[in-house]
């Protein structure tokens, strides 16, 4: 799968900076809405509980969840403006879009009913798993805090 240019998406502007642990999914099919429960670090001290927050994708067409052991190739040289973060989390920016997916390319393709050009295709990545969501543009994700 290639991808285009993959940059930060920023899904609730007090995770920035923290790196995502792991998600839980609920699908609500007959909504076309998945619900992700997002752990992520909440502050840098030893035995510090973790945070969580919830993001409500509306308008889903498509998901999909990677393990940490399958390619995710849409982060390169080439075509990520994602930057680290910093001491004390490490690791990559955990909220990304993907600009000219080929994945959103070929789900409308096959589907033949929408254009690839109305979808967004965005990414919650962790330590040990990647979720792929291809949801309708007129429909941004929206988030809450859950502790």
């Amino acid at each position: 799968m290639t991808y285009g240019i993959v940059e930060q998406w920023h899904p609730a502007p007090a995770l920035i900076g923290r790196k995502a642990l792991i998600f839980d999914l609920s699908w609500q099919g007959g909504e076309k809405r998945l619900i992700a429960t997002v752990w992520f670090t909440n502050e840098a001290g030893v035995g510090e509980e973790n945070a969580s927050a919830v993001i409500i994708f509306e308008d889903v067409f498509a998901f999909q969840v990677l393990d940490e052991n399958m390619e995710f190739s849409g982060i390169t040289e080439d075509n990520a403006v994602v930057p680290k973060i910093g001491f004390p989390w490490g690791g990559r920016w955990p909220y990304l879009e993907v600009h000219s997916s080929e994945w959103i390319r070929q789900l409308a393709e096959h589907d033949g009913a929408w254009k690839a050009s109305e979808f967004r295709h965005l990414v919650i990545t962790t330590e040990s798993l990647h979720l792929h969501v291809a949801c309708r543009k007129l429909s941004p994700p929206s988030y809450h805090f859950a502790g």
